[in-house]
Protein backbone atom coordinates (compact mmCIF):
# COMPACT_ATOMS: atom_id res chain seq x y z
CA UNK A 1 0.00 0.00 0.00
CA UNK A 2 2.35 2.50 0.78
CA UNK A 3 4.20 2.18 -3.10
CA UNK A 4 0.68 2.52 -4.48
CA UNK A 5 0.37 6.62 -3.35
CA UNK A 6 3.58 7.17 -5.17
CA UNK A 7 2.59 5.57 -8.29
CA UNK A 8 -0.71 7.18 -8.13
CA UNK A 9 0.40 10.53 -7.89
CA UNK A 10 2.61 9.81 -10.52
CA UNK A 11 0.49 8.58 -13.18
CA UNK A 12 -1.62 11.56 -12.52
CA UNK A 13 1.19 13.74 -13.25
CA UNK A 14 2.08 11.39 -16.50
CA UNK A 15 -2.08 11.61 -17.22
CA UNK A 16 -2.15 15.43 -16.74
CA UNK A 17 0.27 15.49 -19.66
CA UNK A 18 -1.40 13.50 -22.01
CA UNK A 19 -2.53 15.13 -25.11
CA UNK A 20 -0.43 18.70 -24.36
CA UNK A 21 2.98 16.91 -24.90
CA UNK A 22 2.49 16.33 -28.11
CA UNK A 23 0.03 18.74 -28.10
CA UNK A 24 -3.08 17.66 -29.69
CA UNK A 25 -5.38 19.58 -31.88
CA UNK A 26 -8.33 17.39 -32.12
CA UNK A 27 -8.60 17.02 -28.60
CA UNK A 28 -8.38 20.45 -27.69
CA UNK A 29 -10.98 21.34 -30.45
CA UNK A 30 -13.35 18.89 -28.68
CA UNK A 31 -13.17 20.36 -25.60
CA UNK A 32 -13.55 23.84 -26.21
CA UNK A 33 -15.95 23.28 -28.98
CA UNK A 34 -18.30 20.25 -27.99
CA UNK A 35 -17.66 20.14 -23.81
CA UNK A 36 -17.24 23.91 -22.98
CA UNK A 37 -19.16 25.60 -26.01
CA UNK A 38 -22.12 23.85 -26.77
CA UNK A 39 -21.97 21.52 -23.29
CA UNK A 40 -22.10 25.12 -21.07
CA UNK A 41 -25.02 26.80 -23.14
CA UNK A 42 -27.00 26.82 -20.52
CA UNK A 43 -24.39 28.92 -18.81
CA UNK A 44 -23.79 31.35 -22.14
CA UNK A 45 -27.41 31.45 -22.05
CA UNK A 46 -28.01 32.40 -18.95
CA UNK A 47 -24.87 35.08 -19.19
CA UNK A 48 -25.99 36.85 -21.93
CA UNK A 49 -29.65 37.03 -20.04
CA UNK A 50 -28.29 38.00 -16.75
CA UNK A 51 -26.13 40.91 -18.31
CA UNK A 52 -28.76 42.08 -20.78
CA UNK A 53 -31.29 42.54 -17.34
CA UNK A 54 -30.82 45.91 -15.19
CA UNK A 55 -30.26 43.57 -12.03
CA UNK A 56 -27.61 40.72 -12.67
CA UNK A 57 -28.61 38.14 -10.46
CA UNK A 58 -24.77 36.45 -10.03
CA UNK A 59 -26.76 33.08 -8.39
CA UNK A 60 -28.26 31.98 -11.57
CA UNK A 61 -25.06 32.14 -13.45
CA UNK A 62 -23.47 30.07 -10.06
CA UNK A 63 -26.34 27.82 -10.50
CA UNK A 64 -26.15 26.83 -13.87
CA UNK A 65 -22.59 26.65 -13.57
CA UNK A 66 -22.21 24.29 -10.92
CA UNK A 67 -24.91 21.82 -12.29
CA UNK A 68 -22.73 21.80 -15.69
CA UNK A 69 -19.82 20.84 -13.88
CA UNK A 70 -21.03 18.27 -11.51
CA UNK A 71 -22.40 16.77 -14.63
CA UNK A 72 -19.28 16.86 -16.23
CA UNK A 73 -17.74 15.47 -12.90
CA UNK A 74 -19.94 12.42 -12.24
CA UNK A 75 -19.94 11.25 -15.85
CA UNK A 76 -15.77 11.89 -15.84
CA UNK A 77 -16.23 9.75 -13.11
CA UNK A 78 -17.76 6.71 -15.12
CA UNK A 79 -15.09 6.83 -17.74
CA UNK A 80 -12.64 6.71 -15.43
CA UNK A 81 -14.79 3.74 -13.60
CA UNK A 82 -14.71 2.57 -17.14
CA UNK A 83 -11.36 3.19 -18.60
CA UNK A 84 -9.16 0.01 -18.98
CA UNK A 85 -5.99 1.70 -19.26
CA UNK A 86 -5.71 3.51 -15.79
CA UNK A 87 -3.07 1.63 -14.04
CA UNK A 88 -3.72 2.74 -10.56
CA UNK A 89 -7.87 2.38 -10.67
CA UNK A 90 -8.89 1.79 -7.17
CA UNK A 91 -6.81 4.75 -6.18
CA UNK A 92 -8.17 6.55 -8.68
CA UNK A 93 -11.96 5.61 -8.15
CA UNK A 94 -11.49 6.24 -4.60
CA UNK A 95 -10.59 9.77 -4.76
CA UNK A 96 -12.08 10.81 -7.64
CA UNK A 97 -15.16 9.69 -5.32
CA UNK A 98 -13.89 12.25 -2.70
CA UNK A 99 -13.01 14.43 -5.42
CA UNK A 100 -16.96 14.39 -5.71
CA UNK A 101 -17.84 15.50 -2.43
CA UNK A 102 -15.23 18.40 -2.21
CA UNK A 103 -16.92 19.56 -5.43
CA UNK A 104 -20.57 19.28 -3.76
CA UNK A 105 -18.93 20.87 -0.74
CA UNK A 106 -17.59 23.84 -3.40
CA UNK A 107 -21.22 23.84 -5.14
CA UNK A 108 -23.05 24.45 -1.62
CA UNK A 109 -20.26 27.15 -0.28
CA UNK A 110 -20.37 29.18 -3.57
CA UNK A 111 -24.53 30.15 -2.51
CA UNK A 112 -23.32 31.26 0.94
CA UNK A 113 -20.33 33.78 -0.20
CA UNK A 114 -20.17 37.20 -1.28
CA UNK A 115 -21.16 37.67 -4.82
CA UNK A 116 -17.35 38.34 -6.34
CA UNK A 117 -16.30 34.92 -4.19
CA UNK A 118 -19.13 32.75 -4.90
CA UNK A 119 -18.44 33.25 -8.45
CA UNK A 120 -14.99 32.55 -7.83
CA UNK A 121 -16.00 29.32 -6.37
CA UNK A 122 -18.09 28.33 -9.11
CA UNK A 123 -15.36 29.01 -11.21
CA UNK A 124 -12.60 27.37 -9.31
CA UNK A 125 -15.23 24.07 -9.27
CA UNK A 126 -15.22 24.01 -13.07
CA UNK A 127 -11.83 24.21 -13.09
CA UNK A 128 -11.61 21.35 -10.78
CA UNK A 129 -14.38 19.33 -12.99
CA UNK A 130 -12.74 19.89 -16.45
CA UNK A 131 -9.38 18.71 -15.09
CA UNK A 132 -11.03 15.44 -13.65
CA UNK A 133 -12.43 15.02 -17.20
CA UNK A 134 -9.09 15.46 -18.65
CA UNK A 135 -7.81 12.70 -16.41
CA UNK A 136 -11.02 10.58 -17.60
CA UNK A 137 -10.21 11.36 -21.26
CA UNK A 138 -7.03 11.98 -22.02
CA UNK A 139 -5.98 8.89 -23.32
CA UNK A 140 -9.24 8.37 -25.23
CA UNK A 141 -8.37 6.91 -28.95
CA UNK A 142 -11.10 8.88 -30.42
CA UNK A 143 -9.32 11.87 -29.80
CA UNK A 144 -6.05 10.59 -32.01
CA UNK A 145 -6.26 10.39 -35.60
CA UNK A 146 -3.30 7.69 -36.36
CA UNK A 147 -4.45 5.34 -33.54
CA UNK A 148 -8.12 5.43 -34.25
CA UNK A 149 -7.92 4.91 -38.07
CA UNK A 150 -4.85 2.19 -37.46
CA UNK A 151 -7.37 0.49 -34.75
CA UNK A 152 -10.59 0.49 -37.50
CA UNK A 153 -8.19 -0.36 -40.63
CA UNK A 154 -7.15 -3.43 -38.34
CA UNK A 155 -10.25 -4.49 -37.30
CA UNK A 156 -11.22 -4.30 -40.86
CA UNK A 157 -8.49 -6.57 -41.78
CA UNK A 158 -9.46 -9.02 -39.32
CA UNK A 159 -13.12 -9.29 -40.41
CA UNK A 160 -12.85 -8.75 -44.35
CA UNK A 161 -9.57 -9.88 -45.13
CA UNK A 162 -5.94 -8.64 -45.60
CA UNK A 163 -7.01 -6.52 -49.04
CA UNK A 164 -9.75 -4.58 -47.11
CA UNK A 165 -8.62 -1.06 -46.58
CA UNK A 166 -5.64 -0.99 -48.98
CA UNK A 167 -5.51 1.61 -51.51
CA UNK A 168 -2.63 0.89 -53.29
CA UNK A 169 -4.84 -2.45 -54.81
CA UNK A 170 -6.43 -0.11 -57.46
Amino acid sequence: MENSIPHFFKEIKERARLQFFPFNDLYFTYLFFFVLLIGGVGIWITLIQELNNKVFNHANIILNIGTYYLALLTTSYIDITTNEKIVNKKSLQIYSFVYLFIIIGVFSLSFFLPQNYSIAMAILGLLLALFVWHLANCDNEKFMDESYMARIKSEAKATHGNNWGDSNDN
